[in-house]
């Protein structure tokens, strides 16, 4: 009776207990309905709640001492918003802020390819944006500039009476908002990196500018300036086609988000990009904040780290840049003065690291848009990035190529000896292709007609190896394939019957001497070359190109990428014995050392062991080339250096650049810079 009795109690007490709540809930229910019911509905009539994305700040990009060559710095962009633009009003809030940035010296973003002075052009060098341009506005590729103009003017509700100036100005400001894709969810970027003072003076304004709002970003500053900025890159906002191209391969992109366009900013892209957060903002009825609550916090990139010393780096530029202007003010017209355009790249031998790349002439890359006009209008093309994209021809420093196909395939050996008399003559009497010395050079091996460049020597094993097999070694040396590279370049190409043939051409049995020297078809980057030159260096095996030595995390204490992981070995060429490859290296090293060497009196007295090949590549209706690859130290080659001169006469003559950076990357404390020893050492 007891147990039942207690039992009835304990479920009297949990009823009670279970209406007291409900009763509690429904007091408090009733109050917020009846009592508060209209503070909280006036709370809910003046708020807006709005989230928005905090971007997070871009990786950073360092040399490999960590010196600091791409940073992140606080500044403001001017947007607009569409949630709080009026439809219809856009002319009118767009001249009031032009009227602000010109009062305070700032620009705003403009990216009609017009020109801003009726009588209205198209902008110079942009076809890509003009195409770009008329396909938006739905007009013919024939469209003319007045086409495109009167069409905005109808599309943005532009209408008269307006100065023609103005007029350009709001429809080069209304098609970058269409361009880049401005929506209720996607902001426009009206004006990047403003001062303090004109973000005070537009949040002054407040409710005459509604619409337009500062939002606080990461400005890129490019610190590295004009170092290698072919190689750095920039930063832009996404275009509208690039979008679509990335959300094909499943990337979380946005309409106006910022993203590399060239170089290591977008080659790295995937690891210098952060993960953005989300912010959620109340505004009551006049904009006001009430609360800001971090949904979720941003995740900053990855610093991407170089390979290349900065200080060294700089130096070399200044040694391309110097020599080319001594050839100007020195050199005998048609023997170099004419240079006006060349290229320097430093490789590692042992690792395929960049160590340089020198373009000249060149730009700044921290004032790149504002210069880029000018740039563009240039006729030595500053923005052309030489090394990487240039395709040249390599004249005879291909010759060891042709002796690596020779000696592998056995039409070469150690006592091979041909004698040139200054003139081949197995085509006779219709070909009879000559020496560089008509004289003639005597009986030599491998390794003298190295040393004296001797055309007809290669003539005769190039016969007698074939297309084919020069092809085949050509490429695993690393000349007309992929190098790996971050950056891509153009793969160039070995001359062949079938590159003949597509150019509606008709290969001859003639033509292989002509491939075989370096002449005919071949064209490669000065990076393949340097690739090819290492190759040589290290008995055939061939390093993966890099220029990047590592990625670590933003804070630089852990390594995202290690620096072992860059160094990949991608071929090894073991048709050849070492001592076959010693014939080779012996007379790139005879070269320049001994009597009769091409480039013996430019390296009188270096204290460094020098291998190397000069190439005068012939140029047709103009002036010839100046090709030089060289390593060293000869004994344990670590450096290989190529120049090439645009117009450089002959290629002895870039052998003076080729010296003085080997003696300044081994000898020139002052090269490596003060702040190596300040800092400490390389990162790792």
């Amino acid at each position: 009776m007891r147990s039942k009795a207690s039992r009835i109690i304990r479920l009297s007490v949990l009823i009670g207990l279970i209406l007291a709540i409900f009763l509690g809930y429904g007091v408090r229910l009733m109050q917020l309905q009846i009592v508060e019911g209209e503070t909280y509905l006036s709370f809910a009539e003046r708020s807006t709640t709005k989230r928005v994305e905090v971007k997070a700040p871009r990786g950073e990009i360092v040399d490999c001492y960590g010196r600091p060559m791409v940073v992140n710095a606080g500044g403001y962009n001017l947007i607009l918003d569409r949630a709080y633009l009026k439809s219809g009003k856009e002319n009118v809030l767009i001249i009031k802020l032009c009227k602000i940035l010109e009062e305070t010296g700032e620009e705003w973003v403009d990216l009609l390819p017009i020109s801003e002075e009726y009588p209205y052009r198209f902008a110079e060098n942009q076809e890509n944006s003009i195409e770009r341009m008329k396909k938006l506005l739905g007009l013919q590729t024939y469209a003319t500039e007045e086409n495109a103009m009167e069409e905005m003017l109808e599309r943005y509700e532009i209408s008269y009476p307006l100065d023609s100036k103005k007029a350009r100005l709001l429809a080069g400001i209304r098609y970058s908002m269409e361009l880049s894709g401005f929506s209720m969810t996607t902001t426009y970027t009206f004006a990047e990196d403003i001062s303090k003072s004109t973000v005070t003076r537009i949040k002054e304004m407040g409710d005459d500018l509604l619409g337009a709002e500062i939002e606080e970003v990461s400005i890129r500053q490019y610190l590295s300036g004009d170092i290698m900025p072919h190689l750095i890159g920039q930063v832009g906002l996404l275009w509208p086609e690039e979008y679509a191209a990335l959300k094909e391969q499943g990337k979380d992109y946005k309409l106006n988000d910022v993203i590399g366009k060239f170089g290591i900013e977008l080659a790295m892209e995937d690891q210098l990009r952060g993960t953005s957060g989300i912010r959620e903002i109340v505004l009551d009825k006049d904009y006001n904040v009430i609360s800001v609550n971090d949904v979720l916090s941003p995740n900053p990139g990855n610093t991407v780290v170089l390979t290349v010393d900065s200080v060294f780096q700089k130096k070399v530029q200044n040694i391309l840049k110097d020599g080319i202007i001594k050839l100007q003010q020195t050199a005998a017209p048609g023997k170099g003065k004419e240079t006006d355009a060349g290229t320097v790249v430093v490789l590692n031998a042992k690792t395929g690291a960049l160590i340089a790349s020198a373009d000249y002439p060149s730009y700044d890359l921290s004032t790149y848009r504002q210069d880029y006009a000018e740039l563009a209008k240039n006729p030595l093309n500053p923005l052309f990035d030489r090394a990487i994209k240039g395709s040249y021809m390599p004249g005879s420093c291909f010759k060891p190529a042709t002796a690596v196909a020779a000696l592998a395939t056995g039409n070469a050996t150690a006592s091979t000896r041909v004698d040139c008399t200054g003139r081949y003559y197995y085509y006779a009497p219709d070909y009879t292709p000559g020496c560089s010395y008509s004289y003639g050079c005597g009986a030599l091996s491998v390794t003298t007609a190295l040393k004296r460049s001797c055309n007809v020597f290669f003539y005769e094993v190039g016969r007698l190896t074939g297309i084919e097999p020069i092809i085949k070694y050509a490429n695993l040396l690393g000349l007309g394939t992929d190098t790996g590279f971050e950056i891509s370049g153009p793969l160039g190409r070995v001359s062949s019957p079938a590159f003949t043939e597509s150019m509606g051409g008709t290969w001859y049995p003639g033509n292989v001497l002509q491939a075989a020297i370096g002449q005919l078809d071949n064209t490669f980057t000065p990076l393949q070359m340097a690739v090819a030159y290492g190759t040589i260096a290290n008995d055939g095996v061939r390093m993966k190109a890099h220029m990047v030595k590592s990625v670590k995390t933003y804070d630089l204490q852990s390594n995202v990428i290690p620096p072992e992981d860059m160094i990949q070995v991608v071929e090894t060429i073991d048709d050849l014995t070492a001592k076959q490859y010693d014939l080779i290296q012996e007379g790139l090293y005879k070269a320049t050392t001994e009597m009769g060497g091409t480039s013996r009196s430019y390296f009188i007295g270096c204290p460094i062991k020098v291998a190397a090949k000069t190439g005068t590549p012939q140029a047709t209706g103009g002036y010839d080339n100046a090709v030089f690859c060289s390593y060293a130290p000869y004994d344990d080659p670590e450096l290989v250096v190529v120049v090439i001169l645009e117009k450089g006469y002959q290629g002895y003559v870039g052998a003076a650049i080729a010296r003085n950076v080997i003696e300044a990357y081994y000898l020139d404390d002052s090269a490596k810079g003060d702040s190596v020893q300040q800092n400490g050492t390389l990162l790792q």
